[in-house]
């Protein structure tokens, strides 16, 4: 599966490359990224803590393309890690290596028919009940491909009538085996109203098949196959020149294919040992049908050019990395001030039940980001973030902090050198999760 998915990524931008000489638009951006650095915890463990020297080296290159035909942006790099202590953690092999993100959006048939191709190749986290952390590239991660390929037509009725239909499939491949790799294919038809530019109204239907691969009889590797059917209605409106609301409601409905698995009922007799006392029976172990309401709401205030407040609430299902389907709810808020010095603060809360398993996560916290200009070619970045979590039927509560910061000077207009200090900690109730963890880099970057 994932020779495939790259095959069609790497075909795309050979055909990007091909065609650039009748390009509108076409930019290539080459750059190389050489990083040192020391970590005190790369395993983030509390007692057996492992240090070592870490040297990065990350070429990439950046593509944008636009036609009349085709928008495209790819970014594609390499990040090759090698460990002076720990020589067998080192990252040398390509297809490990390897990140990219490709984004296009083909028009066949202009104002009509359109098809989007995404790929994308990261490392993300396999459990957030696990160690989540920046700058961790070896604990509870794993590398992912998600392939997506959507044709869809946007057909007027009337002037301000749409019928918008389309169908996606997706193809998701995991590295480490408690992934769920997966393949789906999701119809989708609905039709939008427009009130001039202020307001528009629409209402949609999609039909989801959801197939993972494993062993559906194994908890440890298998997810369970699901249909599901959504349908949701809702508005865009501008109210004011800086106030807009974005909403919608609707229900989904999830039904999973049955699986059979035979059972033989026994009892242990002393001497004789296991015996059976009566006819071998099927039983269905798939999860029992979920359905519930589902909403999105945001919201966006512009107090000024650069000063703004944004807010949103939402429910919907999703699919986790290893445990199947979740019904997650969230609600954040954040202030974004644009200027000499850019802020973003937000707050959050979230809660995800799981389908699949008696689970349940919550979280509750924030994040800070911002920049401070120091000189022309100096700035000062710093980021923070720090949430409180609960996890039942477990019991356990952790505090999770992290923080960074750095220098950035830039040498000449390509070439920009910084230097950065990260910390990690997390504190739970079950005393043999808790690590702490810092990690202080110099680097050097330069775009061609």
């Amino acid at each position: 599966m994932r020779a495939c998915i790259h095959a069609a990524t790497t075909s795309l931008l050979l055909v990007c490359a091909w065609a650039s000489h009748a390009a509108a638009e076409f930019n290539l951006t080459p750059s190389l990224l050489i990083r040192e650095e020391y970590n005190d915890n790369i395993d983030l463990e509390r007692d057996d803590r492992v240090d070592d020297f870490i040297t990065i080296i990350n070429p990439s290159l950046g593509i944008s393309w636009k036609t009349s035909f085709v928008e495209l942006s790819a970014d594609y790099g390499l990040g090759f890690r090698f460990y002076l202590k720990n020589s067998d953690r080192n990252e040398t092999d390509i297809t490990g290596a390897q990140r990219a993100k490709v984004d296009s959006t083909f028009t066949l048939l202009p104002e009509r028919l359109f098809l989007k191709v995404s790929d994308v190749f990261e490392r993300v986290p396999i459990d957030e009940r696990d160690q989540v952390a920046y700058e961790n590239y070896l604990v509870n991660m794993t590398n992912t491909n998600r392939f997506t390929v959507n044709p869809y037509l946007q057909y007027p009725i009337t002037a301000t009538l749409f019928l918008n239909a389309g169908y996606t499939y997706n193809n998701i491949w995991y590295d480490d085996p408690a992934g769920d790799n997966s393949q789906s294919h999701i119809a989708t038809v609905g039709l939008t109203q427009y009130f001039g530019e202020r307001l528009s109204i629409f209402g949609s239907y999609s039909y989801r098949w959801y197939r993972p691969e494993g062993d559906q009889t194994d908890s440890e590797t298998g997810s369970f196959d699901y249909d599901s059917q959504t349908g949701t209605v809702g508005a865009l409106m501008q109210l004011t020149s800086k106030l807009s609301l974005n909403g919608s409601v609707g229900y989904t409905s999830i039904k999973y294919k049955p699986v059979k698995e035979l059972f033989i009922p026994v009892i242990f007799v002393p001497g004789v040992g296991l015996v059976q006392v009566g006819p071998p029976f099927e039983s269905n172990i798939a999860p029992s049908d979920s359905s519930s309401a589902i909403w999105d709401i945001k919201t966006t205030y512009r107090l000024s050019d650069r000063l703004s407040l944004s807010g949103g609430y939402s429910q919907s299902f999703q699919d986790s990395v290893s445990e199947g389907a979740v019904k997650n709810r969230s609600a954040i808020g954040a202030i974004s001030y644009d200027a000499k010095i850019p802020i973003t603060l937000s707050v959050f809360h979230t809660r995800g039940k799981y389908v699949e398993e008696d689970r349940e996560d919550k979280a509750t916290g924030g994040t800070l980001s911002l920049g401070i200009p120091l000189t022309g070619a100096i700035t000062l970045r710093v980021d923070g973030t720090y949430s409180y979590r609960t996890f039942e039927p477990d019991g356990e509560k952790i505090n999770r902090y992290g923080f960074r910061t750095g220098f950035d000077y830039q040498i000449i207009p390509k070439a920009t050198v910084g230097v950065g200090y990260t910390f990690n900690r997390e504190d739970s109730n079950v005393d043999e999760n808790d690590y702490y963890n810092n990690i202080a880099f110099v680097q050097a970057r330069y775009t061609f």
